[in-house]
């Protein structure tokens, strides 16, 4: 953070001090019962005015350190930037940091549901193919072992296979539309 930066942030800090010196330069200079010379008043606004400068840059190298500690973690841009956070040094940085923490742990919370979540699908998917294949090589067996004659039960066999795999693949489709139901009702050409 840039001193700039710092004072822009202060705007309204700076603003009220004008005022307020403002009013208190005229409330002296204006006094009839007390007469007060110009160069106290400017020796009051002078010794305010450092005062204030004083508290500024204070404040400034204050916060500058913290400031820097959070541009490094930026810079970092590891996953776990929320922890390389700096110690916070006033209340509101104290509950900045306890948002992002609870902001990152939400976010570590989703990703490991979806790491399990796609896990599971891929167990699933793994397990489907090697279901699908039994009949399929059942049906292949069939046809290969009837070449030029066909027995009776044969077309009961490979309807029955055949059916097997229907079914295989409707639970394959309904376990992939469970997370999205919208694609259920989706009309290809409309």
């Amino acid at each position: 953070m840039r001193l700039y930066e710092y004072l822009l942030d202060r705007r309204y800090s700076i603003l009220y001090y004008l005022l307020l010196m403002s009013f208190v330069t005229a409330v002296i200079a204006l006094d009839p019962a007390r007469r007060v010379s110009a160069d106290n008043i400017l020796y009051i606004n002078s010794v305010a005015l450092f005062s204030f400068i004083v508290y500024l840059l204070g404040g400034y190298g204050f916060r500058r350190q913290f400031y820097r500690q959070i541009s490094r973690s930026l810079e970092e841009n590891t996953a776990e930037a929320a922890h390389s956070l700096p110690t916070p040094g006033s209340f509101e940085q104290k509950l900045f940091r306890q948002l992002l923490e609870k902001v990152y742990a939400g976010q570590r919370r989703e990703l490991e549901g979806l790491n399990t979540r796609r896990k599971e699908n891929l167990e699933f998917i793994n397990s489907w193919v090697h279901e699908i294949k039994t009949p399929l090589a059942t049906s292949h067996l069939l046809i290969e072992n009837s070449r030029g004659s066909c027995p009776d039960g044969l077309l009961d066999s490979l309807e029955e296979e055949v059916s097997r795999m229907d079914g295989m693949v409707e639970q394959v489709l309904y376990y992939a539309r469970m997370d999205d139901f919208a694609r259920d009702y989706f009309i290809p050409g409309i």
